[in-house]
């Protein structure tokens, strides 16, 4: 575990436990798109990397179009 913050409030006991806790299988019914898109969090482990793959993900949209009405990324 990489943030300080998180650190501070739990103990060495209990972030290990959390590292070892599995991720969460994706249902079978979701999108690629979605699978995909989940996927780019796998290993963010601060707020800092989160948020780049957000940033990319609205980049995104803006750049196709999508930002402000419904539609289907390609």
């Amino acid at each position: 575990m990489n943030d300080e913050v998180i650190k501070k409030h739990f103990s060495e006991i209990e972030l290990q436990e959390i590292e070892e806790v599995p991720s969460p299988k994706i249902p079978d019914y979701l999108s690629q798109d979605v699978i995909e898109y989940l996927n780019k969090f796998i290993n963010k482990n601060t707020t800092n990397d989160m948020h780049v793959v957000l940033n990319e993900w609205m980049t995104s949209l803006i750049q196709n179009g999508c930002l402000h009405k419904n539609c289907d990324r390609d």
